[in-house]
Formats: structure tokens, C-alpha cells, sequence
């Protein structure tokens, strides 16, 4: 009786160790041109891949959609901004002049990449 209480004394002690998820089998993720690129030790993984990982666990993976979302977002804002700016450059480099209106233009682009960068950071975390 005693060692049948022991056998199973060790196996509730190390069962949950076979299951848990190790270092080995973590989950990385990288910054790369217009999103992230996630990885593990065995090699790459597809945004597909890492939606099926972190299916079992909810807070993960609300975590994880609004990571994608704030890096949408971030993109977005990004290139109207970045499009604006160039736009105003441009039109003054055509023109010969800097007018007034493309003040407002130009403020407009840099506040659209302040928001993408805040985007960007909340992506990040």
C-alpha cells in the first residue's frame, strides 16, 4: 500500500512537468519591416501556427489579436503620415514654395507618425 502511495505521490508530482511548456518550447517574437516574426528553438512559426498555440488560453490570445491590431493600426497611420510628409515636400519642391496650407498638411503627417509610434510601442508590449 505504501508504495503504491508513493507511485502515485511521484506521479502527481511529475506529470505536471512532462506537460508544462519548457524553455525549449517558448515562443519568441521579433520585430521585423511591417509586423512581428515568431519563432521557437525548433524553428519559424506562421501567425497561424502561433493562433493555435495560444487557442487554450483566452488571456493569451485577446493579448496576442490586439497585438495584431495595434500593429495594423500602427502601419496604417505610419504610411499616411509618411505619405503626407512626402507629399508636402514634394509640392514644395515642384512649386519653389512652402505656403501656409502645407503647414497644416505637414503637422497632420507628423502627428500621424507620433500615433503610429505609440501604436507601435503598445504592439511591442
Amino acid at each position: 500500500m505504501k508504495k503504491a502511495f508513493f507511485i502515485l505521490l511521484f506521479l502527481s508530482a511529475y506529470l505536471p512537468a512532462l506537460f508544462s511548456q519548457s524553455q525549449n518550447d517558448s515562443i519568441f517574437s521579433e520585430k521585423v519591416f511591417l509586423g512581428h516574426k515568431y519563432y521557437t528553438k525548433a524553428g519559424d512559426l506562421t501567425q497561424k501556427q502561433v493562433h493555435e498555440i495560444v487557442s487554450s488560453d483566452w488571456n493569451t490570445e485577446k493579448q496576442l489579436n490586439w497585438a495584431e491590431f495595434d500593429d495594423i493600426c500602427s502601419n496604417a497611420f505610419c504610411f499616411v503620415g509618411g505619405f503626407t510628409i512626402g507629399y508636402t515636400i514634394g509640392s514644395a519642391i515642384i512649386s519653389g514654395t512652402f505656403q501656409k496650407p502645407y503647414y497644416y498638411v505637414c503637422a497632420f503627417g507628423v502627428g500621424c507618425i507620433v500615433m503610429g509610434g505609440v501604436f507601435s510601442k503598445l504592439s511591442d508590449n
